[in-house]
């Protein structure tokens, strides 16, 4: 990936990680909103990608699933920020 399709797609993170704190300090349960990322994310990977791509990637997903890092709770927030 070249630099300007890395900068991009961390642009694009850090929106949507905006639009999630906004749907979060809405009062919306914190699973609904994971539900509603993860169903739309999996139905962009259906429709982009082979069947074949779409299993590796969903085989991928299970298998690297204790890779993935919680955000910080509010107080880890605000320790770091003390």
């Amino acid at each position: 990936m070249d630099l300007e399709k890395a900068e991009q797609m961390m642009k694009m993170y850090d929106d949507l990680y905006k639009i999630m704190g906004t749907w979060m300090s809405q009062d919306n349960e914190s699973l609904a909103v994971a539900a509603v990322l993860m169903a739309t994310a999996l139905r962009v990977y259906r429709t982009s990608l082979s069947d074949e791509d779409y299993d590796q990637m969903m085989d991928y997903l299970s298998d690297t699933r204790d890779n993935i890092e919680k955000f910080p709770s509010p107080e880890e927030l605000n320790t770091k920020l003390n």
